[in-house]
């Protein structure tokens, strides 16, 4: 069961991984991160987010369920779903 610490743990990796502009909140399943600026690459490729989904699957393992985005347009709005 994952504690309290656990929870400010993984919330701070994700603050911590993102650019500066982002603002990430814990959800009951997950960390819901936000920007007005977003994450811009060259050319429309998306490299910048690439490294940034391998590090949240490589931290989260088995408990990474998915990354949703609610705002696709520069990775602006989505949240990384999360087993407890």
């Amino acid at each position: 069961m994952k504690t309290e610490q656990d929870n400010r743990t993984d919330l701070q990796f994700m603050q911590d991984l993102l650019p500066d502009h982002y603002t990430c909140e814990p959800r009951d399943n997950g960390i819901h991160c936000h920007s007005q600026i977003g994450i811009a690459d060259d050319k429309g490729k998306c490299d910048h987010f690439d490294l940034i989904y391998k590090a949240i699957k490589q931290r989260f393992n088995k408990r990474f369920m998915e990354i949703f985005h609610q705002t696709c347009t520069y990775h602006k709005k989505f949240t990384v779903f999360i087993r407890n």
